[in-house]
């Protein structure tokens, strides 16, 4: 219960930004289903070792160099690819009709895998020395060494749409709200976010990404009813989860910059950064009203990956760019 009754207090200020705001028509279940989208271009990207893997339509997958350079890499998958990771020395990519493709960090082609399974994966980590794979039908794999792959039942049937992972937890997410975490790669929980916090929160909430940001976990989505709002939430440990405000941006209101679809989180000039629709990138800050919009292009940002010095943006039409983090740094006003 005290667990429920911080997250109560703090839920209130995430909600700020509805004052101004009326439901979105045709919100509901029938939107819920999860199912990946993939527009044409990088579906995602990760960091690697000294540079960045990008990963989408069409099997396209290429290395992304800190000069903007890029190298296709050779691969006899065809799929549409949805989602990469760089784990223990080995590239791992998956996508539609349970389509897995894998190579050690030294080689130029990827070789595909037999998942087992056509369920579309949209979701990969790393996680305690094993390989997992997650996506529609509740479908999860795991493998230890991305060639044979074994299916684990967690009693779902929902979409799993995201994945991310530390040294101490890994999480995934169906967009209807369920937190699916382990701690040892072998045993999984179920939580039913939404049912478990009904009466304690204000409002109920779509997930789409989780992101590992050290020891926290960052979760985007949006608000049930009003769908164009965005939510963040953070969490280290999964027990509970506290919402990061957004009340103003560029010092105005956060409703005037609706609709607002924010990706999965980064770190970037020492701020939190996500992809924005529109071909923007935004800088959560600690403080609420301090939150800076940044214009980047007109190609939408379908994914980012980060390191210490370097963010690697992906998306539409297989733009990417590769900036430096301290482009991102806000200045402090003077008083």
């Amino acid at each position: 219960m005290k667990g429920k009754l911080v997250f109560v207090a703090l839920i209130v200020a995430a909600s700020a930004i509805l004052t101004s705001c009326t439901p979105s028509s045709g919100s509901g279940g029938e939107s819920a289903s999860g199912e990946a989208t993939a527009m044409n271009g990088f579906q995602t990207v990760a960091a690697a070792e000294g540079c960045f893997i990008a990963a989408g339509t069409g099997g396209k997958i290429a290395r992304l160099d800190y000069d903007n350079s890029q190298m296709s890499f050779g691969s006899d998958v065809a799929a549409d690819l949805y989602a990469v990771t760089y784990y223990n020395g080995m590239y791992l990519a998956v996508g539609e009709r349970g389509a897995i493709t894998a190579s050690d960090a030294d080689a130029v082609e990827f070789a595909s895998r037999d998942s087992g399974v056509k369920a579309d994966l949209y979701a990969v980590a790393g996680f305690a020395g094993r390989f997992f794979a997650a996506g529609a039908g509740g479908t999860l794999l795991s493998s230890d060494d991305c060639v044979r792959w074994e299916k684990m039942d967690i009693g779902l049937e929902n979409d799993i749409v995201t994945m991310a992972a530390n040294h101490s937890y890994l999480f995934a997410l169906t967009r209807e709200g369920h937190i699916i975490s382990s701690i040892d790669g072998a045993n999984f929980s179920v939580q039913d976010y939404n049912t478990e916090f009904e009466g304690y929160n204000e409002h109920k909430y779509w997930f789409e990404n989780i992101t590992s940001l050290g020891e926290t976990f960052f979760i985007t989505g949006s608000i049930q009813g009003y769908e164009d709002v965005p939510m963040v939430m953070m969490s280290p440990t999964g027990e509970v989860w506290m919402p990061r405000a957004i009340s103003e941006i560029d010092d105005r209101p956060s409703s005037e910059f609706l609709p607002l679809h924010l990706g999965q989180v980064g770190l970037g000039g020492g701020q939190l950064v996500a992809p924005v629709n529109g071909g923007r990138l935004i800088s959560i800050t600690d403080c609420s009203s301090c939150n800076v919009m940044h214009r980047i292009g007109s190609n939408e940002i379908y994914s980012l990956a980060y390191t210490a010095d370097w963010v690697a943006l992906a998306g539409q039409d297989f733009w990417f760019e590769v900036i430096e983090t301290e482009r991102l740094e806000i200045e402090e006003e003077s008083e």
